[in-house]
């Protein structure tokens, strides 16, 4: 509602229940609640706002093509990996809109779905295409309860809306704050398994360190490594750290039969922002891509820190975009198969129980694209201390 600033606001004002009042101009109230330069806009002509408008408009443009002006920009760090395209918008919005109706319709899984419980954790294996917060709703109704103690629900890891696998949920405070301990220490081992394509990669196992963090208009991007630690334009965020080895399980044939890969192409180190990293990533991936005709790679993910969306990140800037992943650079049709969703599945899990300190390792079912690729269940043989 409008707003209407006049004498019927001092009439209003002094008309109240007796207190200490201090009578202000209506414009001085104004500035005091939505800041001078907002009130300079509100009441500024027509023609002015609409220009303000458009050199908005004009920084969102040209922060995608990396031409924001620093006095704008506050000396904030700038992110390494593209803007999502408009069609990424749109695919983005029709996706959440069959999420969000399946959350109205029917619960999100069912017994089949649980892959262990026992008195303290349940772990199940969440469909892609649904919100985390969707399965989580429907634990209550899943949970196995002797009754003498009241459920106390709490959702160790959350996984993205179209990313399928493995969700834990503790049932307690007690598990629930070790497993977060746990976690914070990295003693955690999980693996994901990830189709990608469009990308020939000339190495088979990699390990890329950056930066991690949100952009000016909210979305996730890579950031340089030296980045770390410093101030980005959303609330009070800084660039954190983000870390993923990832393995090509299977490829092209140029890359599965050629035994003279040397040993450095064959372990890349990425260290985003190094001028190394920039002459393998950068321009070696790049020319190789455009010589593929819709090659397909199976990618598994070994996440050393848990950042949002950091397995797609990493495979855009490394160009490796996941089928489906729209988002973050990847072909809605790939190999005349259209994506409803990205191909990205939590595989497996290994830690030690909150409560009994047992080895505890999970392989969650794989979905049909990883079934179709013939991919093996992994076995994790690091040992957890």
């Amino acid at each position: 509602m409008d707003a209407d600033f006049g004498e019927s606001s001092l009439m209003y004002h002094a008309s109240c229940p007796a207190r200490a009042v201090t009578f202000l101009p209506w414009h001085s109230k104004v500035q005091t609640r939505v800041g001078i330069r907002s009130l300079e806009f509100v009441f500024s002509p027509l023609p002015a706002r609409m220009r303000s408008s458009v050199v908005a408009h004009s920084m969102v443009i040209k922060e995608s093509c990396g031409e924001v002006d620093s006095v704008l920009k506050l000396d904030y760090p700038v992110p390494l990996s593209p803007v999502p395209s408009q069609l990424s918008n749109e695919v983005e919005l029709q996706r959440a809109l069959v999420a969000e109706a399946a959350m109205k319709s029917r619960p999100a899984i069912g017994r089949e779905s649980v892959l262990f419980e026992d008195e303290w954790l349940i772990i199940v294996n969440k469909p892609r295409g649904l919100y985390s917060g969707h399965v989580f709703e429907t634990m209550p109704s899943l949970c196995s309860s002797s009754g003498e103690t009241p459920l106390h629900l709490h959702m160790a890891n959350r996984l993205d809306r179209d990313t399928s696998g493995i969700m834990i949920i503790t049932k307690c405070k007690v598990a629930a704050a070790n497993l977060t301990r746990s976690y914070m220490n990295r003693k955690v081992h999980k693996t994901y398994i990830a189709q990608c394509a469009q990308s020939q990669p000339t190495w088979r196992k990699s390990r890329i360190e950056s930066g991690h963090g949100r952009s000016r208009y909210g979305a996730w991007h890579v950031y340089a490594k030296h980045d770390i630690g410093r101030r980005l334009p959303v609330k009070t965020e800084t660039v954190r750290e983000m870390i993923t080895r990832l393995e090509i399980v299977s490829g092209p044939d140029s890359l599965r039969w050629d035994n003279e890969l040397s040993v450095e192409h064959d372990c890349l180190e990425v260290i985003v922002g190094s001028e190394d990293e920039v002459r393998l990533v950068s321009n070696e991936v790049t020319k190789r891509c455009s010589d593929v005709d819709e090659e397909v790679t199976l990618v598994r993910a070994f996440p050393e820190t848990g950042r949002t969306h950091q397995i797609r990140l990493h495979c855009q800037y490394l160009g490796l975009p996941l089928c489906g992943d729209v988002k973050y650079g990847g072909p809605l049709f790939w190999q005349s198969v259209h994506y409803d969703s990205h191909t990205l599945h939590a595989e497996s899990l290994a830690l030690r129980h909150p409560m009994t300190n047992q080895l505890l390792q999970v392989v969650a079912p794989y979905p049909s694209w990883a079934v179709q690729l013939g991919v093996k269940p992994f076995e994790h043989k690091t040992c957890l201390e």
